[in-house]
């Protein structure tokens, strides 16, 4: 399985851990979150996972993986086409892709009622965003929603 912007691996290390027998990988293109990731699997002492420092819009793995997900990561990439694109190329034929992002939409005024909708905003303008644009990207930030969707972003 691969984790595509695992941050600091933790998901990833849980899995390893309750499956042994099955093998990981995780990608993320911050350095220190993947030694934060590798500093955790050592201590656990796991021989079945490994982190990579990895900007996602640069795969080109070729059925490798029977699973690949992204957890609140696809919003974060400075290319959500191109990532979402190389993501299909690793997973073998009968792979499956799980994405979690934020459940937001790109109308402001339909964001109102979701419980933690101004802490969003405030990590999509701080972070989501700016990490975006500061690559002379997209930025389309945490609030992407249906409207605009990461895989037709212009």
């Amino acid at each position: 399985m691969l984790d595509v912007g695992c941050g600091s691996g933790r998901a990833l290390n849980k899995l390893a851990v309750a499956f042994p027998n099955s093998r990981f990988t995780g990608y993320d293109f911050v350095g220190e979150a993947i030694a934060n990731a590798n500093t955790e699997a050592q201590l656990r002492k796991l021989n079945n996972i490994q982190f990579e420092v990895k900007d996602a819009a640069t795969l080109d793995e070729c059925d490798r993986y029977h699973g690949v997900a992204t957890f609140d990561a696809i919003h974060d990439q400075a290319r959500p086409d191109i990532v979402l694109q190389n993501i299909y190329k690793p997973l073998r034929p009968d792979g499956v892709y799980l994405m979690q992002d934020i459940p937001a939409t790109k109308d402001v005024g339909a964001n109102l009622e979701h419980p933690i909708a101004p802490l969003l905003y405030t990590i999509s303008c701080m972070h989501c965003m700016t990490v975006s644009i500061s690559l002379r990207r997209h930025g389309i930030g945490s609030d992407v929603g249906p409207r605009k969707s990461a895989a037709n972003v212009e």
